[in-house]
């Protein structure tokens, strides 16, 4: 009277996808963590640069040196923004990678509730079908002495 669930093979495929999701989702983290990070040293350089070139501002400095610290802080702008656009990337791809793993997590659900429902079926044919003989043996019996 056992009757497997006939959808297990692609129920455990979508945990397995779902498990993998997960995964890159932390890789997908962990990415955009290091690239905030990057991001938030360039800034605190490019602050401490600006702060350290004002100390200087009361010595005397050359036009050299001056166009020397704009070149220098044009060029730690432009690696900001890099590093800016890079850290975006990192986050639409994590909002991707929940995404992607929240829709296996619906599929993994759907079939945990397919299996529940087949699992519950079973039960009752079973309480049925146990019914059933004790009925069955009931009837004998009387029919037995009568």
């Amino acid at each position: 009277m056992k009757s497997t669930f006939r959808l297990k093979v692609v129920q455990d495929l979508a945990q397995k996808q779902s498990d993998s999701a997960a995964t890159r989702l932390g890789l997908l983290n962990a990415e955009a963590a290091k690239a905030e990070q990057k991001l938030n040293m360039l800034l605190e350089y490019r602050e401490d640069y600006r702060a350290r070139f004002r100390g200087t501002m009361n010595q005397d400095v050359h036009s050299a040196g001056w166009m020397n610290f704009q070149q220098f802080l044009v060029k730690l702008d432009e690696a900001v923004d890099q590093q800016r656009a890079a850290w975006e990337a990192t986050r639409q791809a994590v909002l991707r990678g929940q995404s992607e793993w929240q829709s296996k997590q619906i599929q993994v659900k759907a079939y945990d509730t397919l299996a529940l429902r087949h699992q519950s079926a079973q039960a009752d044919r079973v309480k049925k079908f146990d019914q059933f003989v004790t009925d069955e043996f009931a009837a004998r019996s009387r029919n037995a002495k009568g």
